[in-house]
C-alpha cells in the first residue's frame, strides 16, 4: 500500500514538473507579447515593470521545476500547496500586469488563455478551471481598480462585457482538458494493467524456465537411467551380424529393444513398443524390459506365447493404474529356424538370402496376433509361427514409427516402401544394409520432424 502511494505522489509531482515547464513557456511568450507591444507603442506599461514581473514569474516557476526535478518523497498536500503558490502568484502577477497596461490591458486575456492552454496536457480539469475563474476574477478586479481608483481610460462595462465573451472559449478549454485527462488517466490504468502483467509474465516464465529445468533434469535422468538398461550390441554373435538405430524423441524412449544372449550365442531378441513417448513411456520400458528378459531365460522350453502371457499378467498387475499398452515382439532361435510370437506390434520383414526377395512374417496367418500388452479387453491371446531362417537371410525389426512417418506432401512410409528399401538395399553386411535403408527413409521424409520414438533392428545370419 505504501509503495502504491509513494508511486501515485511520484506520478502527480512528473505531471507538476511538465505541467510547470509548459506555464514557463507560455509565461515568456507572453511577456514577448507584452515587450513587442511595448517597442510599438501600444500600452504604456514600463519596461521595468516587465522586468520585473517577469522575473518574479520566471524565476519563481524555475525554482518549482528545480525542485520538482531533484526532490525526493515529495507528499501528494506538498504538491498541491506548489500549485496553490504558483496560482497565486501568477494571479498577482497578472492583476498587476492589467493596471501596468493600462489600454492594453484586455488583449492581456488572450495571454490569459495562452497560459490556460499551456497547462492543458497536464492539469486536471479542477486546476484548468481554477486558472481560468481565478484570471477572468483577477482581470475584472484589476480592470475595475484601473477604471474606478486609479482613474485609468476605458469603460468598466465595456472591458466587463469583453471580458465575459472569453467566457464560453475558456469553458470549452476546461472542458476538453477533462477530456483529455480522462483519456490519458485511462491510458495510464491501461500501462498499469500491462505492466502488472508484465510482471506476472516475468513471474511465470521464471517458473515455467524452473519447470523446464526440472523437467530436463528429470528426462535426463530417466534417459541415463534407461540407457544403463539398454544391451549394448555385442562384439562378437556367433551366427548373426547385427545393425541398430535407436532414436528417442526426447532424450528418453517408449521403445525398448533386447538381446536374450547365452555369452556369445543369440537365443532371440524381442522389440517392445510402450503407448506415447516422454518419461512415463520411458519408465514403463524399465518395468518391462528385466521382466521379460527373466521370463524368457527361466522359461526357456516353454512356448514364447506363454511367455508373452505371463508378460501381460505381470504388467497389468504391476502397472493397473495406467493407461498406456505396449506392443512387442519377440523371436526365439534354435538353428536354422525361428519361433515368433507378436502381441498388437508390426510384422517383421525377411529378405531371403537366396532369391532376395522380401516376406513378410506370419503374412499368410493373421490370426496367431494377440492383443498389445496391458489392455485385457477382448483377451485374444498370441499364438507362436515358426519360419526358416538360412544363413544369408536378413531380419528386419521395428516399431510403428518408420511406418507411420509423413514427407512434406503428407504421405506415409508405410509398409510398401519400407520392403522396397530392404530389397533394394546392398547385399552386404547389416551395418551397410541399415545405412542403405534410413538413407532412402531421410530423403522420403525430407526434414520432416520426426514424430514419435524409432527403433530398427536389422539382423543378418551369416551361418
Amino acid at each position: 500500500m505504501k509503495s502504491q502511494v509513494n508511486k501515485t505522489s511520484d506520478r502527480e509531482c512528473i505531471r507538476l514538473y511538465h505541467m510547470e515547464i509548459n506555464a514557463l513557456a507560455g509565461y515568456i511568450i507572453a511577456e514577448a507579447g507584452v515587450l513587442s507591444a511595448r517597442m510599438l507603442g501600444l500600452t504604456s506599461i514600463t519596461y521595468t515593470d516587465i522586468l520585473i514581473l517577469s522575473l518574479v514569474v520566471n524565476f519563481t516557476t524555475l525554482f518549482f521545476i528545480i525542485y520538482l526535478k531533484t526532490g525526493k518523497d515529495i507528499s501528494n498536500r506538498l504538491i498541491q500547496l506548489f500549485f496553490l503558490i504558483q496560482l497565486i502568484i501568477y494571479i498577482s502577477m497578472y492583476s498587476i500586469a492589467v493596471i501596468q497596461a493600462n489600454e492594453f490591458r484586455n488583449l492581456l486575456l488572450v495571454y490569459a488563455m495562452l497560459a490556460v492552454c499551456s497547462l492543458l496536457p497536464f492539469a486536471t480539469g479542477l486546476e484548468a478551471f481554477m486558472v481560468s475563474l481565478t484570471s477572468v476574477i483577477a482581470h475584472i478586479g484589476a480592470t475595475y481598480i484601473a477604471i474606478h481608483s486609479l482613474r485609468q481610460q476605458g469603460n468598466f462595462i465595456h472591458d466587463l462585457v469583453y471580458t465575459l465573451s472569453f467566457c464560453p472559449a475558456i469553458a470549452m478549454i476546461i472542458y476538453v482538458s477533462r477530456q483529455i485527462n480522462i483519456q490519458k488517466f485511462k491510458i495510464h490504468n491501461s500501462m498499469n494493467l500491462v505492466e502488472d502483467m508484465n510482471r506476472k509474465l516475468v513471474v511465470i516464465n521464471h517458473e515455467l524456465e524452473n519447470t523446464n529445468r526440472i523437467a530436463s533434469e528429470e528426462i535426463n535422468l530417466a534417459a541415463s537411467l534407461q540407457k544403463s538398461i539398454l544391451p549394448e550390441l555385442p562384439d562378437s554373435i556367433e551366427g548373426w551380424d547385427i545393425a541398430l538405430s535407436f532414436r528417442p524423441k526426447y532424450g528418453v524412449s517408449g521403445d525398448i529393444y533386447d538381446f536374450y544372449m547365452d555369452r556369445t550365442k543369440l537365443n532371440g531378441m524381442a522389440v517392445f513398443d510402450v503407448s506415447g513417448h516422454g518419461v512415463s513411456s520411458a519408465l514403463l520400458t524399465m518395468i518391462v524390459k528385466p521382466m521379460a528378459y527373466r521370463l524368457f531365460s527361466h522359461m526357456k522350453d516353454r512356448p514364447l506365447t506363454e511367455i508373452i502371457r505371463e508378460v501381460n499378467a505381470s504388467v497389468s498387475r504391476e502397472t493397473s493404474r495406467l493407461n498406456d499398452f505396449i506392443t512387442c515382439v519377440m523371436l526365439r532361435f534354435a538353428g536354422d529356424s525361428a519361433e515368433y510370437v507378436s502381441a498388437g506390434h508390426p510384422d517383421p520383414c525377411i529378405r531371403r538370402g537366396n532369391s532376395g526377395q522380401v516376406e513378410i512374417v506370419g503374412k499368410n496367418d493373421i490370426s496367431y496376433k494377440g492383443e498389445p500388452i496391458g489392455i485385457n479387453m477382448s483377451n485374444i491371446q498370441p499364438t507362436s509361427i515358426i519360419f526358416a531362417v538360412a544363413p544369408g537371410d536378413t531380419l528386419l525389426l521395428f516399431t510403428d514409427c518408420i511406418l507411420e512417418s509423413r514427407n512434406r506432401l503428407n504421405e506415409v512410409y508405410g509398409r510398401e516402401r519400407l520392403m522396397m528399401s530392404l530389397s533394394r538395399a546392398p547385399d552386404g553386411s547389416s551395418d551397410e544394409i541399415l545405412e542403405y535403408m534410413l538413407h532412402e527413409f531421410s530423403l522420403f521424409t525430407d526434414g520432416v520432424e520426426i514424430t514419435d520414438d524409432f527403433t530398427v533392428i536389422v539382423a543378418k545370419k551369416i551361418s
